[in-house]
């Protein structure tokens, strides 16, 4: 239950963030992104690994993201004008799951 309550509260927040970024940028046609390396991201518990996607799916800004559960990593590209990598991490630690450590990943 309260795990619950900590998840939601953390996507309203998201939600109210990303709200207001987008309208701030509806003069913006082109849209910029950057890919970030989250590591150390453990999704062993039953049920963890739907959990990162329904998270994953609620954030807006993220263009498309890839988890590899056995090495703990998951890899996501966002609009850099509605999301910041921070607020990815924020919003996964609101949602019960530990990150280790990040970074962006250069453009190849």
């Amino acid at each position: 239950m309260n795990k619950t309550l900590i998840f939601a509260a953390g996507f309203l927040i998201i939600a109210l963030i990303a709200l207001q970024i987008n309208t701030s940028n509806i003069s913006s046609t082109e849209e910029k992104q950057e890919t970030v390396l989250f590591q150390g991201v453990d999704v062993s518990c039953d049920g963890c690994e739907d959990k990162l996607h329904q998270a994953m799916e609620n954030i807006i800004g993220i263009q498309q993201y890839q988890l590899d559960p056995p090495a703990g990593e998951l890899t996501v590209t966002y609009e850099t004008d509605d999301m910041q990598a921070e607020w990815i991490k924020n919003s996964l630690e609101a949602a019960g799951f530990t990150i280790k450590d990040w970074d962006k990943v250069q453009p190849e």
